[in-house]
């Protein structure tokens, strides 16, 4: 090797620019020690004067590269150089080069290794010295690029480029375009790292410079996990360890080893990114205890300290990553305390003191982090910290500030394109969106979903999932909402034991708050679709009065403007109903209409029309269900909508106003003649237990209704849930009745009420000697209702052994008299009720779960009355004229109730439901008298108890009157054709208070 080394030296015209290349391509193949004993021999028999300073020039600086000595003797042999090159300019400004590099790589002295480079730039820029002058211009790029000039690092490291390149030194090109790609990945230009990084590699393969390949493969990964192409950062990893491996490396391979201790850290971290947390920790700690404690490999431990920290955070064990985060920062502030390593333990310790709770600590953290990114130019950890500082400010709901630390975290992220953290900073913003109920949320969240569809990571697309899922909750999609949900239910399967824990919690979280929403979003319908239930009240109860009324419930429920049901007479319409408009306008606008559309209006057969008008607004046209060609047409307001959920409320109000419009009142039983005939008999104009004699108003009842009609047709079993008095037997009367075996009987029996024994005789019947007293055959009654109904009260204090016989007759409709062998075949149908909750009591084992699920195919909850308030009123009325009739039964009595008893009874809780508030009433007409009206001083003493203890209650009157004033006037305005003043003659009230009160009760349009 000397033989040849001596042949090439001796030819070259820069010794020392030949010894540092030279070193760098047996450096590249791991011949560290004996090339530099071969050059240290050169110095001391070979060669002479100028030419000794040169190689020692060289030698110091491939020392520092290898780190073969310790910087404190690198300097000290430098200054002995110092000495003997005085006066010589070309030597002395490779001294100050070479010294300038020493103080940036081994002793990390930034502003004396700036001040030596910056002069010695400055005058090589005017000498021949072109190989230096690169030299010098490459160091003073990388000092640059470690304080935070990122400008002034561009143009000294294309410096080095444009020098290199021009005079083809390759070896010193290559690792410039690597230096000026690091430069680039840290400003966050990652498109221009990845090419001058590209570039680099087909330079160093070209030459076989191994060591380069390997840093250049650990920067492209490195960039890579930002750009979120883990693929293609694990493929550059993986290249990078295979370099090591073809490398003969001896004991001096120092930097081979530091770029393979490297690439493995950051390998564990990407499976750490993968939520991979067991295998991440295994080699995390597998390469802490490789390296724990060596000086050389101290940065590489503060790395395994970080990363782990971490872990830890993302897992939940606080305690442990607080630990790895210190250790990580106090060797970080030892050897690198101004650099992108101690920005990112700061960004990881603000995290954690964020998740502990502790926000006043992370905001400190953060800011130090915030300061510290600024001196370097690190965007990447600026805009990860300002999405954690975001996160506290939120917390400690100091919003602007929140949202400008979120929208900066954001935009300082897309501006380098970054993609991890750029997804964890939508998520952030999107979930403090959600919190905040805020329309922008979803526009973020989708974004992160994106993200987190590229990056292929369960954990965060299932949150995201959760999150889309908790703002469609808010925003009233139900449908969606549970789409979502379920979306991260099933990623839910996939994921690893810490993260189901904290995502069970998220989504038990958001399918509870959906439940609820659904259930107060019911609610709120119910009140808006009020009208709805004046169709069931009409049905039973045609109250004239109540059309006006109806009319501007219909409008205000979707925010139309005016609102009529038009129907056509002859050559022109008939107005039933209308709402602030006038009937000349309505009908004008209809002929309009027509001739617009070539067609009569009233020929819309199924489908609604929604007409565009010239000035913005819209009119919405739904066709009735009946005959007389009724439509309903509602006017919405400039730039206002109609959702599908408000157009199907007008197809059930336009039914319900059609019924109410149809003039066929009189045709239908009223209060007055429902019960009672004109003899003074009570009579029953519907069959008994007909759907029309539940009396309601209440929606949800209503709704039960509905289901238990839409049962009453099939052959299922039922199970009648609900309190004493809630009326289940009329409910299974009218299941009955309306069923295909209405016709034939309705049998009931009380499986609580009578001894084991009987009940099963009277049920299954018994044979002659069956038991002591069974002195003839009898039949039971489920031969009696034979193609009928049997109807099982209070089945849920069966005892066992009749539970087992109850079984097998649902199961196969099998059943023997008590003491007879034979097997009978029944045909009936079952319902039974209970005011139990059976499921607790299948539970506690005392009754049969396969016996409940039999027994409740279709189950209906029958709503207690004090669930109901709005049903007090109707039925208090019901009641009254049920008992208007005298003793003698020749003339009537019409009892009214005034506003204070009216007001207690419906604040009363009514513990025995329906049948209570029927007792209390015949009890006061019993006792009432001469008196036609019942006052609060005739209650009983319990519902005068009840109030003083609960207290009156607030609004009630107030509403009440409310309600009267409101339908007054609108029956008052429908008769004057909406004009003002007419109306306020009428009332006997100046316009200005009509319209003053109109405007209070939101009567007039909007």
């Amino acid at each position: 090797m000397e033989d040849s080394l001596l042949k090439s030296l001796a030819c070259a015209d820069d010794k020392f620019q030949f010894v540092v290349e030279f070193a760098s391509l047996y450096q590249s193949r791991g011949c560290y020690t004996r090339a530099i004993e071969a050059l240290e021999n050169l110095t001391t028999t070979e060669v002479t004067g100028d030419d000794t300073s040169n190689i020692c020039l060289a030698l110091v600086f491939v020392k520092r590269c290898l780190s073969a000595d310790s910087p404190e003797s690198l300097l000290a042999e430098l200054d002995e150089i110092a000495t003997k090159v005085t006066g010589k300019t070309e030597l002395e400004l490779k001294a100050r080069v070479v010294r300038g590099s020493v103080l940036l790589m081994s002793v990390r002295d930034y502003t004396q290794s700036r001040n030596i480079l910056e002069s010695a730039y400055l005058e090589l820029k005017r000498t021949p010295y072109h190989f230096v002058f690169g030299l010098a211009a490459r160091y003073l790029g990388v000092v640059y690029t470690l304080i935070g000039e990122h400008s002034l690092a561009d143009d000294a490291l294309q410096d080095a480029l444009s020098t290199f390149r021009r005079y083809g030194h390759d070896i010193s090109y290559g690792f410039a375009l690597s230096e000026y790609g690091v430069l680039k990945k840290r400003v966050g230009q990652y498109a221009d790292a990845i090419r001058a990084l590209r570039q680099a590699d087909k330079t160093f393969s070209r030459l076989g410079i191994k060591r380069g390949q390997m840093a250049v493969s650990s920067n492209l990964g490195t960039v890579y996990v930002k750009t979120g192409d883990w693929s293609s950062a694990e493929l550059f990893y993986r290249n990078a360890q295979k370099a090591r491996e073809s490398t003969v490396c001896d004991e001096d391979a120092n930097s081979v080893a530091a770029f393979a201790r490297a690439c493995d850290t950051h390998l564990e971290r990407l499976m750490m990114l993968r939520r991979d947390f067991d295998g991440a920790e295994t080699a995390l700690k597998r390469l802490l205890e490789l390296y724990r404690g060596q000086r050389r490999t101290r940065r590489i431990e503060a790395l395994v300290h970080e990363f782990l920290g971490e872990l830890h955070t993302e897992s939940g064990d606080y305690e442990r990553a607080d630990y790895h985060l210190g250790q990580a920062y106090d060797i970080t502030e030892e050897i690198l305390p101004d650099s992108d390593v101690m920005t990112e333990v700061r960004r990881r310790l603000a995290q954690l003191r964020a998740c502990q709770g502790r926000f006043d600590e992370a905001k400190d953290e953060a800011f130090k982090c915030v300061r510290l990114c600024k001196k370097i130019g690190d965007r990447n950890e600026l805009g990860a910290v300002l999405r954690i500082l975001g996160e506290v400010y939120a917390k400690k709901a100091q919003h602007k500030k929140a949202v400008a630390c979120f929208e900066t975290a954001i935009m300082t992220l897309k501006a380098i394109q970054e993609c991890y953290e750029l997804m964890r900073g939508c998520i952030s913003y999107g979930a403090y969106l959600v919190e905040r109920r805020e329309g922008d949320a979803e526009v973020y969240l989708m974004e992160a979903r994106q993200l987190c569809k590229k990056l292929e990571l369960d954990y965060f697309l299932a949150r995201i999932n959760v999150l889309l899922g908790i703002h469609a909750t808010n925003q009233d999609n139900f449908t969606e909402a549970r789409t979502y949900l379920s979306g991260a239910e099933e990623i839910y399967d996939k994921l690893q034991a810490c993260d189901q824990r904290q995502m069970k919690a998220l989504l038990d979280n958001a399918n509870r708050e959906l439940d609820e929403r659904i259930m107060r979003r019911s609610i709120t319908a119910a009140e808006e679709l009020k009208t709805i239930c004046r169709v069931y009240e009409e049905a039973r109860f045609p109250i004239e009065e109540l059309k006006p009324d109806l009319a501007y419930q219909v409008a205000q429920s979707v925010g139309a403007e005016c609102l009529f049901l038009a129907r056509r007479k002859g050559r022109g319409h008939e107005l039933p109903l209308t709402y602030n408009i006038s009937a000349k306008d309505a009908r004008e606008l209809v002929r309009r209409l027509d001739r617009n559309l070539k067609r009569p209006l009233m020929g819309i057969e199924k489908d609604p029309q929604i007409f565009e008008m010239h000035d913005g607004r819209s009119l919405v046209c739904v066709p009735g269900c009946g005959e007389e060609g009724y439509v309903l047409c509602t006017q919405m307001g400039a730039g206002q909508s109609i959702t599908p959920r408000q157009l199907e409320f007008l197809f059930a109000s336009a039914e319900a106003m059609e019924r109410l419009a149809e003039g066929k009142a009189e045709d239908r039983p009223t209060v007055d003649d429902a019960f009672i005939c004109e003899g003074g008999d009570k009579v029953a104009t519907h069959p008994r237990g007909s759907f029309r004699g539940i009396l309601t108003i209440d929606p949800v009842m209503i709704q039960v209704i509905r289901l238990a009609e839409r049962a009453s047709a099939t052959n299922a079993t039922i199970l009648l849930e609900g309190e004493t008095g809630v009326g289940k037997e009329l409910f299974a009367r009218a299941i009955h009745v309306n069923s295909p075996r209405g016709k034939r009987a309705f049998v009931a029996i009380n499986a609580g009420g009578m001894p084991v024994n009987l009940i099963e005789s009277q049920l299954f019947g018994h044979v002659k000697g069956a038991y002591t007293d069974a002195v003839v055959d009898r039949v039971g009654l489920i031969e009696e209702a034979a193609g009928g109904t049997v109807f099982l009260d209070e089945v849920g204090e069966m005892g066992p052994e009749l539970q087992v016989k109850l079984l097998r007759l649902l199961e196969n409709g099998e059943y023997r008299r008590l003491g007879e062998n034979r097997v009978r075949i029944a045909d009936v149908r079952v319902i039974s009720a209970t005011n139990r909750e059976l499921l607790k009591e299948v539970e506690k084992g005392t009754f049969r779960r396969d016996l409940y699920y039999r027994l409740g195919t279709v189950k209906l909850q029958i709503p207690a009355l004090r669930l109901r308030p709005c049903d007090v009123e109707l039925l208090i009325r019901h009641f009254l004229k049920e008992n208007a009739l005298q003793q003698d039964g020749q003339s009537r009595r019409h009892f009214q109730i005034d506003c204070k008893a009216m007001e207690a009874l419906e604040l009363y809780d009514w513990p025995g439901n329906v049948r209570e508030l029927q007792n209390e009433i015949t009890r006061i007409l019993s006792l009432i008298g001469e008196s036609d009206v019942i006052r609060f001083g005739m209650l009983s003493q319990s519902i005068k108890d009840y109030l003083k203890t609960k207290g009156r209650g607030e609004g009630l009157l107030e509403q009440s009157v409310e309600r009267y004033e409101r339908r007054l006037i609108l029956e008052a305005l429908q008769k004057h054709d909406w004009n003002r003043l007419r109306t306020a003659e009428e009332l006997g009230v100046p316009r200005t208070t009509l319209l003053a009160k109109m405007r209070r009760l939101n009567v007039a349009a909007r």
